[in-house]
């Protein structure tokens, strides 16, 4: 019996702690600093993912602001643009009218004369009605 009393004194140690890791493997709780180390890593994961979430909307605010930015300045120059020439098409045609006005009004002058002549010599030509 003593002999059995000794071989159970050296293997059960070593047959609880076998029996415990293997549960601890299955169970990460089943221990106080494995429960421990299983909720700092669930808090890591979390820290991970909640920092990965706003790294993206992080990225999209900045995505949205540069492409934001950029159509503004597009439609500000597209503006200008559009104004500039429709300025410039203004003043070509102004100086188009003044230059045909000035063009047109010597020609426009010789024919009101003329008229007026053509007139006065028919009135003086003709013969008064009785």
């Amino acid at each position: 019996m003593r002999v059995v009393q000794k071989i159970a004194a050296l293997v059960l140690p070593v047959a609880v702690l076998a029996g415990a890791a293997s549960a601890a493997h299955a169970d990460p709780c089943l221990s106080i600093g494995s429960c421990a180390q299983q909720g700092v890593n669930n808090q890591i994961s979390t820290t991970r993912n909640a920092i990965g979430q706003d790294a993206k909307q992080v990225t999209s605010g900045v995505t949205t602001t540069r492409d934001n930015l950029k159509n503004g300045v597009t439609s500000r120059v597209d503006n200008a643009r559009n104004s500039a020439t429709s300025r410039v098409t203004s003043a070509e045609q102004s100086v188009t009218n003044r230059v045909n006005t000035a063009e047109n009004a010597p020609k426009n002058a010789i024919r009101k004369q003329r008229n007026r002549l053509s007139s006065d010599v028919r009135d003086a030509t003709t013969l008064p009605h009785f």
